[in-house]
């Protein structure tokens, strides 16, 4: 009997992993993003505590709605 992998694709649509600390999380998301020159140098959706960080550090960052995303397949 062969055996296949999970499609974590659609699992992340389900419980949230944070695309910089890998951890699941539950509540607010972030989406941090940066751009030089019109090219897309960075586009995430992290945790809280990875949005702070990001936020500090002077990147572009505001609130995402998991439930409206949509999963990949």
């Amino acid at each position: 009997m062969a055996y296949s992998l999970p499609d974590f694709r659609a699992m992340k649509m389900i419980s949230p992993i944070c695309d910089h600390c890998g951890d699941l999380f539950f509540g607010n998301a972030h989406r941090v993003t940066s751009e030089e020159d019109g090219v897309i140098l960075l586009d995430m959706v992290v945790c809280d505590s990875c949005g702070i960080q990001a936020r500090r550090l002077g990147l572009k960052t505001e609130e995402f709605d998991c439930s409206r995303s949509v999963a990949l397949n």
